[in-house]
Formats: C-alpha cells, structure tokens, sequence
C-alpha cells in the first residue's frame, strides 16, 4: 500500500469560475472586474473592465503568442534542419501520455521529449472512465494505429479536480466529471480518517492514478493487445510541482498475467481469421 505523500495540496479549482460575478479567473488575462459596464456596436453590454480585457491584454497576448511560435520554428530549423519536414510525414511516439489538463504538467517538457515523440491525452483530474468514449478513442488509436509501448497515467500533487471532490461545494457541470473521485474517497474514507486534510489530498491523487491504471489495463484495447503478442505497458505516476520531480507508484501493468478476475475478457478472435478457418 502506497504511503501518504509529503507534499502541500489545497483543495482549489483556479479554472473553474466563482459563483460571484465580481471575478473571472481564466487563465492569467482575467482580473477583478468592475460593475460598471459598457454597450459595444451589437447592443451587447460588458463589464467595462472585462471590455478592456478583450479588447486590449488579450490581442496583446495573441500576438506575442504568434510572435513565440515565430521565434520557436525559426530555432528549431536552425538546431535541427529538416525536423518539421520529417515530423510531417509521420508520427511515431512510444508513449501514451493521459495527464491532468492542468497547465503546470506539460508532458514533452517535464520528460524531456520532444514534439512527435509523446501521444498526449489530457482532461481535469486525469479520470479515465470506462464509459469514456474520448479517452478510449485515443487509447485505442495510440495502441493500435501508433503501436506505442507505454501507457503513463500521471497525476499531480496539489490537483484542483480531487481538491474539488473532497469538498461539498458545487462548482458546476464538472461535479459530473469528478463524481468518480467522490466515489473512490466514500470506498477508502475508513483508510483515509486518521490522515491529515494535506496526506488525505494527496493520498487520493495516488488512489485516483491507481484506478485509471486498472481502467486502461482492463480494457479491451489492452487486453487484445496483449492477447496478439503486442508489447504495452501501462504505469502510473505523480507529478510533483514543488520539485518537478515524478514520482513511479510502482503500479505497472505490463501482461494478462497480471489481470484477474471477471474484467479479464475472453480472448479477442477476428471475425475474418475465424471465416477463414
């Protein structure tokens, strides 16, 4: 059983906007906003702070985003002549990445990899339902189609969707998505009482990982790769953000062998090969 982890973690949610008109935290552009407002062309009334914004820190920020991107390509071709002709062609990545959307857990950079070598799949709180068509869509295209060799599911300490579902608050459409995180503390709250809110916080970020590990593990998109001799493993880790260090919970998956029970399916037979014989 994986200790608790060391790290501070508060239960916050910055993407998610307070039920108080008075803020709009999006991102970084979106400040207090005043109550005074202001009609544009269209009879539409603004905030008129809020108007500011648009009209002015964000084009801003467009455009020096532009300018980066500019800057980036230029850099790229000179450190590397021919990288976007021979990246267009194709891509060839041995990971599969499923990561939190959170914006301080950028996968190519904290492992060091460049663009075309990590398929990435990201969403709040890196949850991977069974019932999820669209991260087993990616699933099955990365294991599939790309034939990558390892499937890493990363958490992050300090993560606002598990932060969320350890509260009572409302927060919106996304108590849908994290109702799941709800479940899993409700199955371990007797193994969670004695910890402190910190150690409980980051102890379901690991249980949290775990269970999307058994998720993809037992899908039939792993389990028929296995079955046909493919070589794919699915791990779990924890990004730290104090640090940026990753953390291995030692949870890898890696064969059938290591599947038991009724989720280990029967093994998949083609339609046409069974014709055939």
């Amino acid at each position: 059983m994986l200790g608790p982890a060391r790290y501070l973690a508060r239960a916050t949610l910055p993407f998610l906007s307070p039920r108080t008109a008075s803020f709009q935290p999006v991102g970084c552009c979106w400040r207090k906003l005043k109550h005074t407002r202001v009609v544009d062309n269209a009879g539409h009334s603004h905030p008129a702070e809020l108007n500011e914004v648009v009209k002015g820190t964000t084009t801003k920020t467009i455009a020096t985003l532009l300018e980066n991107n500019r800057e980036w390509a230029e850099a790229m071709v000179k450190e590397r002549p021919g990288f976007f002709t021979q990246l267009a062609e194709q891509q060839s990545p041995d990971i599969l990445w499923i990561g939190c959307s959170d914006s301080r857990v950028p996968a190519n950079q904290l492992l060091k990899l460049l663009p075309g070598e990590v398929f990435v799949h990201r969403n709040i709180a890196n949850i991977v339902p069974s019932t999820d068509l669209n991260s087993h869509s990616v699933l099955q295209y990365a294991v599939d189609a790309l034939k990558v060799r390892h499937v890493i599911i990363c958490g992050h300490y300090q993560c606002g969707g598990v932060g969320a579902a350890l509260t009572n608050q409302q927060y919106g459409l996304v108590d849908y998505w994290i109702r799941s995180i709800k479940d899993l503390y409700k199955q371990n709250e007797k193994k969670l009482r004695h910890l402190s809110p910190t150690e409980q916080h980051d102890r379901m970020v690991e249980l949290n990982v775990a269970r999307s590990v058994d998720s993809v593990a037992y899908s039939t998109v792993v389990q028929n790769a296995w079955s046909r001799g493919q070589k794919v493993a699915v791990h779990g880790m924890v990004y730290r953000l104090a640090d940026g260090r990753l953390k291995d919970l030692k949870m890898s998956v890696e064969s059938l062998d290591d599947l038991k029970g009724v989720h280990r399916v029967a093994e998949h037979v083609d339609p046409d090969a069974r014709q055939a014989q």
